[in-house]
């Protein structure tokens, strides 16, 4: 009986324990957020509205360790990451016209890899309403820290267009992410 007492007590002083030293952590590095490099992609004229098309793809260099230690001080880096996920991506159609918007896409993928991690995971995965607008696409829960401790990321766009475009289209995208 005191045994299991013993071991009782032990099993709820660690989770305490642990809970504490995540708080402590949470105190000491409360999450900061950060733009990756906005990045411009130019899709080619659309002709066919069937199926899905790519969009286009980029490349970009990153250095999640750098921009942690800027915004802790030089006292976190990766080593200390606990979670990186997106919290908003902005898609803008820059040379945008009457005929030759972001209206004319039904639906807009958005996926990411990089030189750590090269299965991507999709970001984006939306229908576009028949609308001219700014996209403005709240992140979601997927977890990214295995993907940007690495120094290239690629990121790939595709779609099914709703209508044909007739002239290419100039997509400027900003990921702002959710670093704890």
């Amino acid at each position: 009986m005191k045994k299991t007492v013993l071991t009782l007590s032990v099993v709820m002083a660690m989770i305490i324990g642990l809970s504490s030293c995540e708080k402590v952590k949470d105190a000491l590095f409360p999450g900061f957020e950060t733009n990756l490099a906005d990045f411009e992609i130019t899709v080619p004229v659309i002709v066919n509205t069937d199926v899905e098309n790519s969009l286009g793809s980029t490349v970009i260099d990153f250095n999640l360790d750098s921009i942690m230690r800027a915004n802790t001080s030089g006292k976190f880096g990766v080593d200390n990451l606990g979670s990186v996920k997106v919290k908003v991506i902005e898609v803008e159609v820059l040379n945008g016209d009457g005929q030759n918007n972001i209206s004319n896409f039904e639906t807009l993928k958005m996926t990411l890899a990089s030189d750590q991690f090269s299965s991507p995971v999709t970001l984006i995965n939306l229908t576009i309403p028949d609308v001219d607008q700014k996209l403005v696409i709240n992140g979601n829960d997927t977890e990214l820290k295995t993907y940007l401790k690495g120094s290239e990321l690629t990121y790939s766009l595709s779609g099914k267009a709703r209508r044909e475009t007739s002239k290419e289209l100039q997509l400027a995208v900003t990921v702002t992410l959710l670093v704890k």
